[in-house]
C-alpha cells in the first residue's frame, strides 16, 4: 500500500506511525487495542504485551485492555512453562482494574 518493495520497510513505516498518533490518541483504548494487534500481526508478542500495559497506564484500567492484556499473557506460546505465574499475571491484571 505504502509502495515500498520490502515487508519490513511497510512495517517500520506503520510502527513508525503508531508511535506519532500515540502522543495525540493515548487515552483511547481503541488505538492501544489496534496497536497491539499491528504487533501480535508481526508475532512480535512481548510488544504486544507492552503495549496494552502502555495502554492500560494511559487510560486508567479500560476493560477493553485489561481483557486483552490478561488474554494476551495466558495466551502466549513462548511462556507455555510458566503456567502458574501467567496465571498469576493475568489475575493481577484484573484485579488492579477492580
Amino acid at each position: 500500500p505504502l509502495g515500498l518493495p520490502e515487508a519490513a520497510q511497510v512495517n517500520a513505516r506503520v510502527t513508525y506511525a503508531f508511535r506519532q498518533l500515540a502522543s495525540y490518541l493515548a487515552f483511547y483504548p481503541e488505538f492501544w487495542y489496534r496497536w497491539a494487534r499491528h504487533w501480535h500481526g508481526l508475532s512480535r508478542p512481548g510488544e504486544a504485551e507492552n503495549c496494552l500495559r502502555q495502554g492500560l497506564r494511559h487510560t486508567q484500567g479500560s476493560p477493553l485492555l485489561c481483557c486483552l492484556l490478561a488474554e494476551q499473557i495466558m495466551g502466549d506460546e513462548q511462556r507455555r512453562p510458566e503456567l502458574e505465574d501467567r496465571q498469576e499475571a493475568a489475575r493481577t491484571v484484573f484485579e488492579e482494574a477492580i
